[in-house]
């Protein structure tokens, strides 16, 4: 499973011919589920209240609307703070500024509700094809868009009738995968470097959920090191964490939490998260520095130090990090709230196994495409195809055992694993076609 180079002849045509086919097939999909299903879109519904809330919130509390961050609208009379970060409000209110010519405000924002969705999916179509070209050569790596289109969660995530995080979420999610795969893939580069850490920073910026979607991405990034012992690897970690700091910075300085920006707080980007990357940038360059001997024992050892003091170091500091963004819910809401909703039941424990087949079966046939990626790549390669292997895996882990919500990623990477496969199948046919020819030229020479 070769990669296309990106710098063949025609390789942008067919890059936009790609993406202008996922745009369709996206397009027939969410169309077919608005007439089919009746999925809400433009006729004043919205899907679950996340996103009536997100929509209320921009049209009241634009302009300081909300004084204190208090959104009166929720839990009246008293009102109600809403720790969501504003990044997908902006987004939205941009997408709306243009609408204002013709529709009054509300009406602007409430249409840029619904086109918010399928912006973000077009874009990620996109960052899908570019992460495809990585990892097999053409013309498989043109289909990865249209594979992201039919994926039903995928296209429930960018669905009109939601503007809520999901989208942009899937999105950075996505983003920080398939830069992460270019930069093991080749040398390191600044410019990825810069993706990855952007990318990594805008899933926590988004939901700290983020905590969870980039730990395979820097996982194998620093296995990369582990494994190689280059110290350029090092150094191209720590640029990373850094890229990952500074924009973190800049969404506690223009998006910090409603007790100000150095207020403490886990269910939201804060000081303490942008303290954790700090930390790692400090760990990281700490070990390129380091002229470590002994192999990989000697390694592990150093990276198990570092990260027994820098963890130390945030729990001291940051008491509530390491319980994660339910530290300040009282325990006993959790199984009266959280587990009455089906994406925090785990895939194991659904009465439904529908949600089990649809979440896991596709793994079957993805995990031993990214297998063989690793087994029969080449050294940078088998690295991106070991990350796509780690996401499946480690998605499907957690929504058997801890909520199917994380079971929603899997689809996100599926796309690249059916390019693998696709790649496989034309080269099969291939050598099929060219021993057909073979032997019919043989017999017409007899």
């Amino acid at each position: 499973m070769d990669a296309d180079s990106g710098s063949a002849p025609g390789g942008g045509g067919l890059l936009l011919r790609g993406w202008l086919a996922g745009v369709v097939v996206a397009a027939l999909v969410q169309g077919a589920a608005v007439w089919l299903a009746s999925w809400p879109a433009f006729d004043g519904r919205f899907a679950g209240p996340d996103a009536h809330m997100r929509l209320l919130r921009i049209l009241e509390c634009a302009g300081d609307g909300c004084p204190g961050g208090v959104f009166p609208r929720s839990n009246a009379p008293f009102g109600e703070v809403l720790h969501w970060p504003h990044l997908l409000d902006w987004l939205i209110l941009a997408l709306a500024a243009p609408l204002r010519i013709w529709s009054s405000w509300s009406e602007a924002v409430v249409t840029a509700g619904y086109l918010v969705g399928p912006v973000l999916e077009m874009a990620a179509l996109a960052v899908a094809l570019l992460g495809a070209r990585v990892l097999v050569a053409r013309p498989a790596w043109a289909f990865a868009a249209v594979f992201l289109a039919t994926q039903f969660w995928v296209a429930w995530a960018f669905a009109p009738a939601r503007p809520d995080h999901h989208g942009l979420q899937a999105l950075f999610f996505l983003a920080a995968v398939t830069s992460a795969a270019r930069l093991l893939a080749g040398p390191p580069s600044r410019s990825v470097e810069a993706w990855v850490g952007a990318s990594v920073a805008g899933g926590l910026w988004v939901s700290v959920e983020g905590l969870v979607t980039v730990t395979v991405p820097l996982l194998v990034l620093g296995l990369r090191w582990l494994v190689s012992g280059d110290r350029e690897w090092a150094w191209s970690n720590t640029r990373v964490v850094l890229w990952a700091s500074v924009v973190l910075g800049v969404a506690v300085v223009f998006d910090p939490p409603e007790a100000g920006r150095l207020a403490v707080v886990y269910d939201r980007v804060s000081v303490a998260h942008m303290a954790m990357m700090v930390g790692a940038t400090v760990l990281w360059a700490g070990l390129a520095r380091l002229q470590l001997r002994g192999g990989i024992p000697g390694r592990t050892a150093a990276v198990l130090l570092g990260l027994a003091l820098t963890g130390a170091l945030l729990a001291w500091l940051f008491p509530g990090l390491p319980r994660g963004p339910l530290t300040d819910v009282d325990p006993r809401i959790i199984p009266i709230w959280l587990l009455t909703v089906a994406e925090y039941v785990p895939l194991l424990a659904r009465p439904n196994p529908s949600a089990l087949i649809q979440g896991l079966a596709p793994v079957l046939l993805a995990l031993p495409v990214a297998a063989l990626g690793v087994v029969r790549g080449d050294d940078g390669r088998r690295w991106a195809w070991g990350l796509v292997a780690g996401c499946l895996v480690w998605f499907s882990v957690l929504g058997l055992v801890h909520g199917s919500r994380w079971a929603y990623y899997i689809q996100s990477v599926l796309p690249l694993a059916y390019c693998g496969l696709l790649d496989l199948l034309l080269r099969w046919a291939s050598g099929v076609t060219g021993a057909m020819w073979r032997a019919a030229a043989q017999v017409g020479v007899a």
